[in-house]
């Protein structure tokens, strides 16, 4: 079995490269990855599409839409729910 198991959150975002596609569980801010939303961001890569179940509204649950959006972090996203 291969070990899926990184030593920070850089080493998780390593592989994530501009133009990316990124799935984000969570359902507005129950289970909202925060720390990957926050590793997204940290790690630079812009031009990503974002899938996720929902952007989040109202806040604090608008994580994904208010944190990733300004950063230029997301191009696209597919939110079957705002």
């Amino acid at each position: 079995m291969i070990n899926k198991i990184v030593q920070s959150m850089a080493d998780a975002m390593a592989g994530i490269k501009d133009g990316s596609t990124v799935l984000i569980g969570g359902f507005g801010a129950v289970g909202q990855p925060d720390q990957l939303i926050e590793g997204l961001i940290a790690q630079g890569a812009t031009d990503l599409t974002c899938v996720a179940n929902n952007a989040g509204t109202p806040a604090p649950a608008a994580r994904i839409r208010s944190a990733m959006v300004p950063w230029g972090t997301i191009s696209s996203s597919i939110l079957p729910w705002r």
